[in-house]
């Protein structure tokens, strides 16, 4: 947001902006968008280089090795924005090995263990002025890595750490910072130009912080291969993190698996049975009902003129114990009564198998199963859209009695989250992780993912998430 010349200073010292930092930001900005020009500007004069001199073969080699070499034309798709990342990868970054240039089917003139950049140097060096070289020399074989977002000035750019190194870096990025939060972590490459420290190169989606556990795994490895990571290391380790950034990437976009509580895939099915007396059937099946009475289920059936039970409804659902005691209880069907028909509506094939079992076994020769019927995962039975649930979990959530109780289980939740075994870490508990400081870090990581996550439940799981972290004195 622009900041009028006499307004108060962001800085705090309580002066006019124009009598404090206005001068230093616009000289920031000057620099920045001089230096940004001249990067372009080379970037264009190095493509129209790759064309005219290279041939264009070059790029579809240098994005075969780009990708791993694992992907054909139709798998694609997911990578159309990999330009800002290929594009100063191939110039600055990649060069060949003189056994892969023999490999290689189409003329190469790229000369063997030079970059594209160096290469372009080296043949236009009479027409390159004092700050091109300069650029050229900042940016040449600067790798790409990991940062974590530790602040962002939006609009103006981002403090971050990178992950591997433990550089902190304050980039400097007008457009891009504006969609950045803290715990945001980025695939990136950076540079210092004069005193203008940017972004070269920036993956097209940002990663949530539950990633930076993959990322510790791998700095890990590579610490006990090379000791101290420089950026020779990382320059050296490309395929690694560009590996890394693929398969992140990659399940990003791979379709989600729904499952329910169980574990079981989400198959919304009907099962269709016939009875003979409906009262009989609920006599045997009112305690499948975990949170109502028998005569809390029976205020809202239908009788017909004598008082006689035809229609009624059945929860059928299980109080949760252990590490999901959070839940309370789990609805795990519905089971309709009416008249001589009888219906059961499950999210899975397991929960249909169970509780034909059990419907069985309660009636005996008075039930019969006629069908199941499948339905749309969008649109399970009928039931209400994704819209019209969301609007009645808020609602309830407006209940004071409701929301302390929820705040309570969510405190509940975390205390018992502290020593739990969690698979993200490795099956020690958070409490056992926090003894080291690799350990910590994927702990922090975790909890700031959980912190992040939008929701109506955020806020009232933000007191469960800051004890945590004072437990673990993080």
């Amino acid at each position: 947001m622009k900041i009028g010349r006499n307004e108060p200073c962001p800085c705090g010292s309580g002066k006019k902006y124009k009598k404090c930092c206005l001068s230093k930001v616009e000289a920031e900005d000057s620099a920045y968008h001089h230096v940004s020009a001249v990067y372009n500007g080379l970037v264009d004069k190095l493509m129209h280089f790759v064309g005219n001199d290279l041939g264009e073969d070059i790029l579809d080699v240098a994005l075969d090795e780009f990708l791993l070499w694992e992907s054909d034309d139709e798998e694609l798709a997911p990578f159309e924005g990999f330009a800002q990342l290929f594009i100063p990868w191939t110039l600055f970054t990649w060069s060949l090995h003189e056994e892969d240039i023999q490999d290689i089917d189409a003329p190469i003139s790229l000369p063997p263990e030079t970059t594209i950049a160096e290469y372009y140097a080296q043949k236009n060096a009479d027409s390159l002025n004092s700050l091109e070289k300069k650029t050229l020399m900042a940016v040449g074989r600067v790798p790409f890595s990991f940062c974590e977002i530790a602040s962002v000035n939006p609009g103006r750019g981002f403090t971050c750490q990178d992950i591997f190194t433990m550089q902190t870096r304050k980039i400097v990025e007008h457009s891009g910072s504006s969609s950045l939060e803290r715990g945001d972590i980025l695939f990136y490459s950076a540079a210092k130009i004069d005193a203008v420290e940017m972004l070269l190169g920036l993956s097209p989606i940002k990663f949530p912080p539950a990633n930076k556990i993959h990322l510790i795994d791998l700095r890990t490895f590579l610490e006990q291969h090379h000791g101290a990571i420089t950026q020779s290391v990382l320059h050296e380790r490309d395929v690694e993190l560009r590996e890394m950034f693929l398969d992140l990437y990659e399940a990003a976009f791979s379709p989600p698996v729904f499952t329910n509580t169980d574990g079981d895939l989400l198959e919304p099915r009907t099962l269709h049975f016939a009875i003979d007396d409906a009262q009989q059937a609920f006599e045997a099946l009112h305690h499948l009902c975990a949170t109502g009475t028998r005569k809390e289920l029976l205020e809202y059936a239908e009788r017909d003129s004598s008082g006689r039970l035809v229609a009624v409804e059945i929860p059928w659902e299980r109080l949760e114990s252990g590490e999901n005691a959070l839940m309370g209880n789990t609805l795990l069907g519905s089971i309709i009564i009416t008249g001589q028909k009888m219906t059961v509506e499950v999210n899975s094939e397991g929960r249909a198998r169970q509780i034909k079992d059990v419907i069985t076994n309660a009636l005996g020769d008075s039930v019969r199963h006629k069908t199941t019927s499948l339905h749309s995962l969008s649109a399970p039975g009928g039931k209400k859209s994704k819209t019209d649930a969301m609007e009645s979990h808020n609602m309830l959530l407006e209940d004071p009695q409701l929301r302390a109780e929820l705040e309570q289980r969510f405190i509940d939740h975390w205390s018992n989250w502290l020593d739990s075994p969690l698979p993200a870490l490795k099956g020690i508990s958070p409490r056992e992780a926090a003894a080291t400081s690799e350990g910590r870090e994927k702990v922090q990581a975790l909890l700031d993912s959980a912190a992040s996550n939008k929701g109506p439940e955020l806020e009232l799981q933000a007191k469960g998430i800051e004890l945590a972290r004072k437990e673990l004195g993080l």
